[in-house]
């Protein structure tokens, strides 16, 4: 149990401030007051997860630890279901944030899109391997370039942090963000296409993520302290949780892969848990309606549903249009020796040539009450 909570602040350590364990015990002996501010940041982050008696006994743990380095801090143990932060995250509009990642490279326009608009943590941005992203995200040969099949976007990815799958979606923002980069990858640096295990940002981790950030900020002049509020990474997926609030906090839970969203009746029950490709989808409907709001992007609500609904009509056209032809083509052809297919076959083909585009529909049904009467004077025939 000591193992598994001291684990716990090393892993939120470098996914939320970007640094190492001896890292930390080094800015406690140098600054306390700002390693204090780390400490109470975990304790907040464990409020909202544990139960008290669960909270204390890692509070416990925790101090102990403390104490074997001598850093000269403790967390306080009381009022543990009532926890004030010391700093408070502070969440940028949408345009700062269009401004920070217009000035970033391509990589990492990419990795603080999926942050942003996909609500991915840190951790899980640099695991990305190309096989998470396959579904909807495809690679043209004779054009040597990646494209979105549909957008939004699947991700299906498993948890660094909970080991849980859980899906989210790019919209057109981040899947262009994306696809900049992954061509610039497949084509300067790995000089090849992306293989399924190719992972998407080959030498990132969550500190040289927060350290670019950082010196992003510095280079265009953005404070990153506002008081009580820090302008961290992690700022970026609470501006992703703001947006996505519109659809409901089981939804918005699942997106940002907490599991409260994942093990939500909702989830379980409609197939999201398990990945199930009908859930996926109404959920896929569902982002499209917050697209705009999110990204600002021009393809949003309307655009996306009206796009849905009218692939959907066409495929049942085609469903059913397939399914007379196939009825219509054993009228014709059975019973038929192969020369006489071959002639019906030139026959239907003749119809079709003297009809014009317009009364294609009106023409092929023509066309086959035709050849059906053709057939059936040849079955008639003479052997």
């Amino acid at each position: 149990m000591y193992k598994i909570i001291i684990n716990s602040f090393i892993k939120f350590l470098e996914e939320n401030y970007g640094i190492t364990v001896d890292e930390f015990i080094e800015l406690a002996k140098r600054n306390r007051i700002e390693a204090k501010k780390i400490v109470y940041d975990y304790k907040e982050y464990l409020a909202s997860k544990l139960a008290p008696k669960t909270l204390s006994t890692y509070l416990s743990v925790l101090n102990s630890w403390l104490d074997f380095h001598e850093v000269g801090i403790r967390v306080r143990r009381r009022n543990n279901s009532r926890v004030t932060p010391i700093s408070l995250d502070y969440i940028p509009s949408l345009d700062e944030l269009e401004y920070i990642l217009s000035k970033a490279s391509h990589e990492y326009r990419a990795i603080f899109s999926l942050i942003a608009f996909s609500g991915l943590r840190p951790s899980d941005v640099v695991s990305l391997r190309y096989r998470n992203i396959m579904t909807d995200i495809d690679y043209d040969p004779e054009k040597k370039l990646y494209y979105a099949k549909r957008v939004p976007a699947v991700i299906e990815l498993r948890q660094e942090k909970t080991g849980q799958w859980h899906v989210t979606f790019m919209g057109p923002k981040a899947v262009r963000a994306l696809l900049d980069w992954l061509n610039i990858l497949s084509r300067e640096i790995l000089r090849r296409r992306l293989r399924l295990d190719d992972k998407l940002f080959i030498d990132k981790t969550t500190k040289k993520i927060d350290d670019y950030w950082l010196y992003l900020l510095k280079r265009l002049g953005i404070p990153r302290i506002r008081g009580f509020r820090h302008f961290r990474v992690y700022s970026l997926r609470k501006y992703f949780r703001r947006a996505v609030s519109r659809l409901g906090e089981d939804t918005a839970e699942y997106l940002l892969g907490h599991l409260k969203g994942i093990n939500s009746l909702s989830a379980i029950y409609s197939g999201l848990r398990d990945l199930d490709p009908q859930a996926i989808e109404q959920l896929r409907e569902q982002f499209a309606t917050i697209v705009e709001e999110l990204e600002g992007s021009a393809i949003g609500t309307r655009e996306i549903i009206d796009e849905v609904r009218r692939l959907k009509e066409e495929l049942n056209r085609l469903r059913k249009q397939n399914e007379l032809l196939v009825k219509l083509i054993e009228q014709v052809f059975m019973g038929l020796p192969h020369d006489d297919w071959l002639r019906v076959a030139d026959y239907i083909n003749e119809l079709l040539y003297q009809r014009t585009k317009e009364e294609l529909g009106e023409t092929l049904e023509q066309a086959f009450i035709e050849a059906i009467n053709l057939s059936r004077r040849l079955r008639k025939k003479p052997t």
